[in-house]
């Protein structure tokens, strides 16, 4: 139980972040990204234990970091 709890925080986690992303001035290609994203992290069907522990946590995790990463235009300065 205790292992999936940590997914569901992490993942949570994430969620919190992808909803920050949401204020930014997104393209088209970026807001569906999101979207899918987030779909990902908070599916239709309620989490549960086993799927929890099923969840692919590195795999999403890398792709939203890579994701948020390609956001960073959108905080450089431009002079």
């Amino acid at each position: 139980m205790g292992e999936a709890l940590s997914v569901l925080r992490q993942i949570h986690e994430k969620l919190l972040l992808l909803t920050a992303a949401e204020t930014l001035p997104l393209d088209h290609g970026e807001r569906q990204t999101l979207s899918e994203l987030q779909f990902r992290l908070a599916p239709d069907e309620a989490w549960t234990e086993a799927r929890l522990k099923e969840f692919p946590l590195a795999d999403i995790s890398r792709q939203v970091s890579l994701f948020l990463t390609g956001l960073r235009r959108h905080f450089i300065a431009q002079d």
